[in-house]
């Protein structure tokens, strides 16, 4: 989902829906969508929330809630999604 070029990370453009086989649509909002980018690039809260300018702790609520789209039990199981 994410491209690093030049140690720097590039989002590409969506629609923000994403839909796995054979399940409905998930909406993820920009932000949302900004935080899975650097999970799937093995980021840590810290680093995205200074890569981003937020809180830690708003990185977090925002991995809990795709957490919950996702339905996943834990942020480990995000990758495997």
């Amino acid at each position: 989902m994410s491209i690093k070029e030049e140690n720097k990370l590039v989002i590409p453009n969506t629609n923000q829906m994403v839909q796995p086989e054979n399940s409905k649509p998930l909406n993820f909002s920009t932000r949302e969508l900004d935080i899975l980018a650097c999970l799937l690039d093995n980021m840590k809260a810290k680093k995205i929330a200074s890569l981003l300018s937020i809180s830690s702790r708003t990185v977090e609520v925002h991995i809990r809630n795709i957490i919950i789209k996702l339905g996943c039990s834990s942020r480990k199981e995000i990758p495997e999604f």
